[in-house]
């Protein structure tokens, strides 16, 4: 009887013929150094993300300042970096039922003639 054999999904090298038919792994290591380059994939990609919600933040941040509340237009948002693809939350106001985008702490309404109402929630 013939048997057939896989290879280590991680380095390739055939695997042992074993007690388990689904293993996929020759080893520990293997197995650890597999695991470990989806893990630092994923942070990466995470770090990309945060990258932007900050820059994001500091950008409404520097708009504000110790102010309530600054109107700004969009090309000026845009020319300082802002995406507006990110961001952490959104949240409708109770008694306007206007809607906020967050970057963190720091949000934008959107108001007529793309202008963009600047406000800080705590």
């Amino acid at each position: 009887m013939a048997t057939q054999s896989t290879p280590c999904i991680q380095c390739g090298a055939s695997l042992s013929i074993g007690s388990r038919i689904d293993r996929r792994f020759c080893s520990d290591k293997c197995k650890n150094d597999h695991h470990n380059v989806i893990k630092i994939e994923n942070a990466q990609e995470i770090r990309q993300v945060l990258t932007i919600l900050k820059r994001n933040r500091i950008i409404l941040k520097s708009f504000l300042g110790e102010k309530p509340e600054f109107y700004v237009n969009r090309e000026t948002l845009l020319k300082m970096g802002y995406d507006f693809d990110y961001h952490t939350h959104h949240l409708i106001a109770q008694t306007t039922k206007n809607e906020f985008i967050f970057s963190f702490n720091y949000g934008y309404r959107a108001m007529e003639n793309n202008q963009f109402k600047i406000i800080k929630r705590w």
